[in-house]
Parts: structure tokens; sequence; C-alpha cells
């Protein structure tokens, strides 16, 4: 299925629903809205202001000691710090992803985190044995889940590396 990227459309339908949850009283709903616009906005090239968004997505979920939106939220941010070029900062919230993925027995997320891991080390001068090691974990866990999709991503990943 094609991207419609309709990245307008999709911000005011998430702001919508952000605004509904919060005459809910829904803090975890307008949570999740926050981090879908924080998302929507790096999807489309304002990282300043996708930034803005998943730091506060970032706060609410610690607030809320809600630790898959932490996971989540710090994902999308740590994505934004790397495309950034703050990738010490990038790494620092992954590593907490990780760690919280693991807690919660979560492979796919822990896939996933190591993957972004290896985008950031991949990013980083002279990083690529760190960046092949860290796109290696995630296809085997991905295999092991039999996460094809995945699997794809990380054998990708590692054809960039191995043209480096």
């Amino acid at each position: 299925m094609a991207s419609q990227r309709n990245y307008d459309e999709a911000f005011k339908l998430f702001d919508d629903g952000r605004r509904l949850y919060a005459e809910l009283g829904d803090q975890k709903g307008i949570a999740a809205a926050v981090t879908a616009l924080g998302a929507n906005r790096r999807l489309c090239g304002d990282l300043n202001a996708g930034r803005g968004w998943l730091e506060q997505a970032l706060g609410m979920y610690r607030a809320l000691e809600d630790r898959p939106g932490i996971a989540g939220a710090a994902a999308n941010l740590a994505d934004v710090l790397n495309a950034q070029g703050e990738h010490r900062a990038a790494g620092t919230l992954m590593q907490e992803t990780l760690e919280i993925f693991r807690q919660l027995g979560d492979s796919s997320g822990v896939a996933w985190s190591l993957n972004r891991l290896g985008d950031i080390a991949y990013h980083q001068a002279g990083e690529l044995s760190e960046a092949r090691r860290l796109y290696g974990e995630p296809a085997e866990i991905f295999r092991a889940i039999g996460d094809r999709w995945g699997m794809a991503r990380s054998y990708a990943d590692l054809g960039f590396v191995a043209c480096q």
C-alpha cells in the first residue's frame, strides 16, 4: 500500500483526537495523540516541531509512569535527535527504550530498539563496526519471531554498512 503523505490532514486529525482526549480527561490518550503529532511533524521533515511535541509526550508518559509509552515516545524522539546530529542524546534515549522493552519481554521492541541503535551508530563517523553488530542482532530476533519485514530491514541496513 502506497503512502498518501497527507501530513497536514493527519496532523489535524491527531490534534482533534488530542482535544477530545483532553475533554475526556484521558491523560494516556492525550500523550498518545501528542506522540502522533510529533511523529507526524518528524515524517514531514519539520524536525524542530516534531522534537517539541515528542519532548512533551515523553514528559507526559514519564509523569504517568507508563513504560510502554515512555519507550514509544523516547524512540520517536531519538529518531529526531539522530536526524539533528545529536547522536549521543539519541543513543541515551534508545538505550532506555531497549531496557524498557527487555524488562517488558517485548522481543519486537527489543529488535527495533537495537535496529535504531544501529541507525545511530551508522550516522556517527567511524562507528560502522558497531552499526554492523547492532543491525545483526535484531536480524536474528526478527527471524526467531517470524517478522519478515524486520528481517528485510535489518538485511538492507547491513547492506548499507557493507557498502561503506
